[in-house]
C-alpha cells in the first residue's frame, strides 16, 4: 500500500542518515517517531522523566528522542501563562537544535533530525465548538548506551506494531464513513496522504480557486472527497470557518463531513546565517464522496429563474431541517 510504502520510505531515510555521519539532520515526521518509540510507551523511557525515549529503527539501530509538548490553553485568564511557556518551549527547541548543529564533533551526540509538530483539534469549550493547538517539539539524536542521559534498555521494540497503529488509524475513518451519527474526526496528514496516493494527478476529481480536491480510497473500497486548500487560503480564521460551517450544515441532502486536518510542520532553514525555523501549514476537509460530482454540473443550463427558486428552496430547507441554525 502507498502509505506504508511511504512510511518505510522514511524510516529508509532516517536509517541513511544514522550510518552516515556527514549526513544533514532531516526533518522527521510524527507519526514516524511514534512508531520507533512504540508510541512513546513507557516501556521505552530512558530519562529520569517521560521527556526521553529510545526509539528502535528495522535494522536494530537506536535513536535518543527527546520530546517537548504543549497543550493550548483555552482559558483566558491562564492565556499569559500559557503564552510564557509557548515562548519558552520554542526558544529550548530552536536553540537545542541550532546548539546541537553547531556542535558537531566527534565526541558529542550527533543530531540526527527534529520534529516541528502543530496538530489543531476541535473540543467543547463553554459550549462551544473551538480549536486548540497540540504543539510537538521533538529532537532525535545519536543514542549513547553508556551516556548521562540514558540508561540500559533491555530487549527490542517490534517493528510491527507501528503498522498496527497506523492501521488503527485507517479503521477510525471507516467508522465514521459508515455510521452517520459519528461525528467528523482530527486526521493526520499521513494518513491523507496514503489515502489519496501522495495527492497524486490520478487522485485529483476536482479544483477551485481556494482548493484543490483528491479522492480519498479506504482499505475497504470505500471512497471520501479530500479538500486541500491552496497556501494563499491556509490562515486559521478562514478555515475554521469552513469547518464549523459545513458541521452546522449537517443535513440529509447535503455531503457529510467527515474530518478534518489542520496541521504545521517546521522545517530548519539556513537564514541570513542562522538556522531558523520555516513554518509549513497544511489545512484539508474531508467529506462524503459525491460520485456525480457538483451542483453546478446539472445547473448549467437553467435560466436565472430556475436557478433563483433552486437556490431559494434550499436556504428554506437547510434553515429548516439542518441540525444548527445557518445564518446567511
Amino acid at each position: 500500500m502507498g502509505g506504508y510504502e511511504f512510511q518505510r520510505a522514511e524510516l529508509d531515510a532516517l536509517e541513511g542518515v544514522l550510518r552516515d555521519a556527514s549526513a544533514e539532520p532531516m526533518s522527521l515526521t510524527l507519526p514516524l517517531l511514534r512508531h520507533i518509540t512504540n508510541d512513546f510507551s513507557p516501556e521505552s523511557q530512558i530519562g529520569q522523566d517521560d521527556s526521553a525515549v529510545v526509539g528502535v529503527l528495522p535494522s536494530g539501530c537506536r535513536v535518543a528522542v527527546k520530546k517537548l509538548q504543549l497543550h493550548h490553553c483555552l482559558d483566558d485568564e491562564n492565556e499569559d501563562a500559557f503564552l510564557i511557556e509557548y515562548d519558552k518551549m520554542k526558544d529550548t527547541f530552536q536553540n537545542e537544535v541550532s546548539a546541537a548543529i553547531k556542535a558537531s564533533h566527534k565526541n558529542t551526540v550527533r543530531l540526527i533530525g527534529y520534529c516541528h509538530h502543530t496538530q489543531e483539534q476541535i473540543v467543547e469549550y463553554e459550549g462551544k465548538q473551538v480549536f486548540a493547538g497540540v504543539l510537538e517539539r521533538l529532537i532525535c539524536t545519536e543514542y549513547v548506551p553508556d551516556g548521562t542521559l540514558c540508561g540500559h534498555i533491555e530487549g527490542m521494540i517490534s517493528t510491527e506494531d507501528g503498522y498496527e497503529f497506523q492501521r488503527a488509524e485507517l479503521d477510525a475513518p471507516e467508522r465514521v464513513v459508515r455510521d452517520t451519527s459519528a461525528e467528523p474526526m482530527s486526521l493526520t496528514l499521513p494518513l491523507l496522504r496514503h489515502i489519496t496516493n501522495d495527492f497524486s494527478d490520478e487522485s485529483q476529481i476536482g479544483q477551485g480557486g481556494f482548493a484543490v480536491v483528491y479522492l480519498g480510497v479506504l482499505p475497504s473500497g470505500l471512497r471520501i472527497a479530500v479538500k486541500k486548500l491552496r497556501e494563499t487560503y491556509l490562515n486559521d480564521c478562514a478555515f475554521q470557518n469552513e469547518v464549523f460551517i459545513t458541521m452546522k450544515a449537517t443535513h440529509k441532502n447535503t455531503v457529510r463531513f467527515m474530518g478534518y486536518c489542520s496541521q504545521s510542520q517546521g522545517e530548519l532553514v539556513e537564514h541570513d546565517g542562522q538556522h531558523i525555523f520555516a513554518q509549513l501549514a497544511e489545512r484539508l476537509i474531508c467529506v462524503e464522496y459525491a460520485p456525480k460530482g457538483t451542483l453546478d454540473a446539472h445547473i448549467g443550463e437553467l435560466d436565472w429563474n430556475q436557478r433563483y427558486q433552486t437556490i431559494s428552496m434550499t436556504k428554506c430547507t437547510l434553515s429548516t431541517e439542518t441540525l444548527n441554525q445557518i445564518i446567511y
